[in-house]
């Protein structure tokens, strides 16, 4: 994720840059959905995943050059899952349509009901309609089956503190604003 925004901020034009960066997104979608499906309280995940949201849209509008509140950042999409699960459908699906990622809530709510095959078309289709070549969408669409594979298959392990991963997101996009003021 940090190398596709290193080559978005800094390298626009160069997609190959920032195709390694891209496929890091089903991950996250799928450790969510995974959470989701064993039962995790969708209401948690609201709670927070929304400060943090917040907190990272002025950096992700500073770095990416967007206007303030259009798109939406990621964690945005992984919030609209959570509120839709948590039975604020309506307002689950604006939030999606709104981030970067218009067809996350899809792509987090078909992985969480295990329908994956589904949630990879989804997301090649999110990537084709945005503008990324065929050959990215389908990587893109495998990404989506590895990731789901691997995160059914994985066992409990080493904890990272849920905070510091939320906590890093806004964190780089802060960095990555300042570097492109400073440049």
């Amino acid at each position: 994720m940090v190398f596709d925004h290193v080559a978005f901020v800094f390298f626009p034009d160069l997609a190959f840059l920032r195709a390694p960066g891209r496929l890091v997104w089903p991950v996250f979608a799928a450790l969510m959905a995974r959470q989701l499906a064993q039962g995790y309280p969708p209401e948690k995940y609201v709670k927070r995943l929304l400060p943090f949201a917040l907190l990272a849209q002025p950096f992700y509008a500073l770095a990416f050059g967007f206007p303030l509140l259009f798109p939406l950042n990621v964690l945005f999409a992984l919030l609209s899952a959570a509120l839709l699960r948590a039975g604020w459908g309506p307002v689950a699906v604006v939030l999606s349509l709104l981030s970067e990622s218009p067809l996350g809530l899809l792509l987090v709510e078909l992985l969480a009901r295990r329908k994956a095959v589904l949630a990879a078309l989804a997301h090649g289709a999110w990537m084709g309609l945005s503008g990324w070549a065929p050959a990215y969408a389908l990587l893109g669409s495998g990404a989506v089956l590895l990731a789901w594979a691997l995160a059914e298959g994985a066992r409990p392990g080493r904890r990272t503190s849920w905070w510091a991963l939320y906590a890093f997101y806004p964190g780089h996009l802060a960095l990555l604003a300042a570097v492109k003021g400073l440049l």
